[in-house]
């Protein structure tokens, strides 16, 4: 499907405001660019919200996380939910990622602490669920 705004703030908006959902289907949008045809291109990269349950306050910006995520080679971060930024969830940390559809989710997140010591945390992908969206465990889900 190609989308064409007349007004940039309307283009801007849906750029920034992603990920979509089309009748709840993910919806992944990319930059218009030259030459590209629909019927011959791959999606490799899409747009997700995950959750981090039990995520500390303290790293619960934007650096800690965007560097995590990256140290763990699980996605780009897009932004953070509003909400996680001012901290009204203190359960879970909650944003936006950029992530490689072809190749597997990474669902756990290690972040060293010094002295050989590290800290885990479930990464719960939204629109890939798998668990509890608040603490990561499916020992309490029905199917």
């Amino acid at each position: 499907m190609l989308l064409s705004f007349s007004n940039p703030r309307d283009r801007d908006q849906a750029w920034y405001e992603r990920p979509w959902h089309v009748q709840g289907d993910l919806f992944a949008i990319e930059p218009w660019r030259p030459h590209f045809d629909p019927f011959l291109e791959t999606i490799k990269w899409v747009d997700v919200w995950i959750r981090i349950p039990r995520f500390p306050l303290e790293l619960n910006s934007s650096e800690p996380i965007r560097r995590l995520l990256r140290l763990n080679n699980i996605g780009e971060l897009v932004r953070l939910d509003p909400n996680s930024v001012e901290r009204f969830r203190v359960k879970f940390a909650r944003a936006v990622i950029t992530v490689d559809v072809t190749r597997p989710f990474i669902r756990l997140m290690t972040a060293p602490r010094g002295n050989g010591l590290a800290d885990h945390y479930l990464v719960w992908f939204e629109d890939f669920p798998k668990g509890c969206g608040c603490c990561g465990s499916d020992d309490h889900m029905t199917a």
